[in-house]
């Protein structure tokens, strides 16, 4: 009767109902309807449409034979109007087919969502089945990466472009590489004439540039080409990131190093950051493998620090304009965080800036205000151009080793003397001294220091880099030989969940499979004494905590207008609350009620429980037990790059140090305590700790929460004399309250023990 009612029924709403209700009572009538009208299926209405998607997701599996026709017909609704009939039918598709081309047409029906619609959640919902698609044919997808490229241009979201590039990377063969290289290059002009809000986006396309040049030399080339020309960057972190990666790729690809070093110099007078001149310095004194390209690496780096002595120098300038009324000495101080954490002050010296500004060079003016690391790191440069060129060229080194030790003395005097605010730190001294000593004949023992050990060392970081590995990944790994075969046919009940949409939707219900875990998780919020026993259920699902709720009568009397109140405390809201009820003697009831979490930071739920006897003037109350939230449920380990991890730990301001007091005394076993009790990771390698002969650990850690904030962690500890551990745990967040709750997991988890 339903059947001939969806026939005749013009209405789409009431052929919604009646197929929803043929379909429950009678899915076999449900498949024969959808039969006899497949090709009008993209005429009916939205919902109708879905509702039949849906019923084909759940009948699949009992019509094999039709199976092939139930895709066909799905495939046909990747083009409706309607994007949520274009996601459902995508998953659909997903789920009951692994043809290629099906998957493929899926795919790009998700990328064609994510380009489309305006709301980043659904841009990110999508990309990421699309990544789950990809991983099922990673050798099809690639001819998919320019339209997934495409996504970039549709929202200035960070983390849907980071997304989007994370995707590409692994999608990345030696047939696209060079126009994937080109989009991307193209991309990140355009994004350089935008202003400096795009500056992480600029780097995220660098990184993407340079795993392509990693991965695949021929189009190295064309990428150093491309990153030197945002060596004038006005964000630091870019031309510092420029920098980082064309050393690397100056070591990987051994054929491109002269070109680099070339390129280097031409660049070299438009470098600006400390940092980035450093960086460029170490290249040019460890690359520059010929006579003729030491010469010229030696003569830009002299045209760069000027005349010399840089004090009489400098002084001269000043005797010019000490007749002007208005040049005053002025500084100016700010505090500055080093790369190991602790504070220092950087200064600047003002009057400088009349002094033919346009003349000086960005190396030089850096060492006029007091950067005498940078001037560390040029005597470095300097002592091993000379080493270099004594032993490739029959020419004599005496001229460059003496203008060398004149360059580094004149940085000693400028550091000493009344024109620099900032006076040279005895570190610095002590390096450049060193250098002095090593061209002067005196250090010919630690020649190889300068000569081998230096490039060894970043080799061996080049190739251990976590990161890179991850970068250079080309997709998820494929299943083990020894992985075991799951055939839901012969699965024992209850059933196992065997796909995508199914897990999706257990996931966001909350459901709990296990009775186990279940019981582990009840918490009592009254006595057994009272009059109504309570305790709930606590269950944690990304944003929402869930509460199961059991209230019993302990009483003969029956119960009237029992309510359950709750109240939170930060950043917690109660979205759910519980509807009152009547209790019988001895009879139970359950309800449910929901909080939703915006922060990771420590809260609270409390709340009362009240009820009306018979007979009785007022209502009584039960006052509950408070439900803790704990913040190790929001907290994941993650992972970053150093200079990321360094950026961040500059910029956040909130830091709460834990001193160490413990009974353990083994450092491995220390820091895996801490690792449990925060949910971090440890970032980098610290190497083999087994060693009984090592008294000190220091190891950086890293944690992302569900919403996107970011926990950093030093810890920093050794063993004394009495073969106790101290030390501390200092840990930063952009938030006050992260900060304070991991400090309070580290002490907690040492009173433990």
């Amino acid at each position: 009767m339903i059947q001939s009612f969806l026939v005749v029924e013009s209405d789409f709403a009431c052929k919604r109902n009646a197929f929803n209700m043929l379909a429950r009572s009678a899915p076999e009538k449900a498949t024969e309807y959808f039969m006899q009208t497949k090709d009008q299926i993209s005429e009916l209405d939205e919902l109708l449409q879905l509702a039949i998607i849906e019923h084909l997701r759940k009948v699949a599996t009992e019509y094999a034979p039709q199976r092939a026709l139930f895709v066909k017909t799905i495939i046909g609704l990747l083009d409706a109007t309607s994007p949520s009939v274009k996601f459902e039918a995508a998953t659909t598709v997903a789920l009951l087919t692994t043809h290629p081309r099906a998957l493929s047409s899926a795919g790009l029906c998700f990328l064609n969502l994510a380009k489309n619609e305006a709301d980043n959640n659904v841009k990110l919902i999508t990309l990421d089945r699309f990544e789950t698609l990809r991983g099922k044919l990673p050798d099809t997808f690639h001819v998919l990466i320019m339209d997934l490229l495409k996504v970039l241009g549709s929202s200035p979201d960070l983390d849907v472009l980071a997304k989007v590039l994370s995707i590409a990377q692994k999608m990345i063969v030696k047939r696209n590489v060079q126009e994937v290289v080109g989009f991307l290059t193209k991309e990140l002009a355009r994004s350089g004439q935008q202003d400096t809000e795009r500056t992480k986006y600029r780097e995220l396309l660098i990184s993407a540039i340079h795993s392509c040049a990693i991965r695949f030399p021929e189009v190295a080339p064309a990428v150093v080409a491309t990153l030197m020309g945002y060596f004038n960057e006005s964000a630091t972190s870019t031309a510092v990131d420029v920098v980082t990666f064309i050393k690397e790729i100056a070591e990987l690809i051994p054929e491109l190093r002269s070109v680099i070093v070339e390129s280097l110099l031409q660049a070299f007078d438009d470098i600006k950051p400390s940092r980035a001149i450093r960086g460029a310095l170490w290249v040019m004194g460890e690359y520059s493998s010929t006579p003729e390209t030491i010469q010229s690496s030696w003569h830009k780096i002299r045209e760069a620090v000027g005349d010399v002595p840089i004090v009489a120098s400098e002084q001269a300038l000043l005797d010019k304009i000490e007749d002007q009324p208005d040049v005053a000495e002025h500084t100016s101080s700010a505090p500055r965080v080093n790369a190991d954490g602790t504070y220092a002050t950087e200064a600047s010296f003002t009057a400088q800036a009349k002094v033919a500004p346009s003349s000086r060079s960005h190396l030089r003016s850096l060492l006029i205000v007091g950067d005498f690391y940078l001037g560390s790191t040029l005597a470095t440069t300097l002592t091993k151009l000379v080493l270099q060129f004594s032993k490739l060229s029959t020419e004599s080194p005496n001229a460059m080793r003496a203008e060398a030790m004149l360059m580094m003395t004149s940085i000693i005097r400028l550091g000493q003397s009344h024109l620099c605010l900032v006076p040279i730190d005895n570190d610095n001294y002590d390096r450049i001294m060193g250098s002095i000593k090593v061209l002067g004949g005196l250090g010919t023992d630690v020649e190889p220091a300068y000569l081998e050990d230096s490039r060894q060392a970043y080799a061996r970081l080049a190739a251990e880099d976590p990161q890179k590995s991850q970068t250079l990944q080309a997709g998820p790994a494929g299943p083990d030989v020894d992985d075991k075969v799951m055939i839901r046919q012969l699965a024992a009940a209850p059933k196992i969940v065997d796909d995508e949409y199914t897990r999706d939707l257990t996931l966001a219900t909350g459901e709990i499979t296990s009775q186990a875990t279940k019981l582990d998780k009840i918490v009592g919020l009254s006595g057994f004494s009272d009059a109504i026993y309570c305790e709930a259920v606590v269950e944690v699902h990304q944003r929402d905590i869930y509460l199961e709720l059991l209230m019993v009568n302990q009483t003969n009397e029956t119960l009237q207008n029992v309510t359950l109140e709750f109240a939170t405390i930060g950043d917690l809201r109660l979205v759910e609350k519980p509807a009152p009820c009547t209790l019988a003697p001895n009879a139970f009831h359950s309800s449910r009620a929901s909080v939703k979490v915006s922060s990771t930071e420590t809260g609270a739920i409390y709340g009362t429980l009240s009820f009306d006897k018979p007979g009785a003037s007022g209502s009584e109350i039960i006052i509950l037990n408070d439900l803790h939230v704990d913040i190790m449920d929001y907290i994941q380990p993650a992972n970053c790059t150093m200079l990321a991890f360094r950026n961040m730990w500059t910029e956040f301001e909130w830091e709460n140090k834990v001193g160490v007091t413990t009974k353990i005394n083994n450092l491995a076993e220390f820091l895996q305590l801490i690792l449990k009790a925060t949910n971090m990771g440890v970032l980098f390698p610290v190497g083999d700790l087994s060693n009984e002969d090592c008294n000190f650990l220091s190891a950086n850690l890293y944690a992302r929460t569900l919403f996107g904030e970011d926990a950093l962690a030093n810890l920093s500890i050794e063993k004394t004399d009495e073969g106790t551990i101290s030390g501390h745990v200092r840990i930063r967040s952009k938030a006050q309250g992260l900060a304070l709750s991991l400090g309070d997991k580290v002490t907690s988890a040492q009173k433990v023990q």
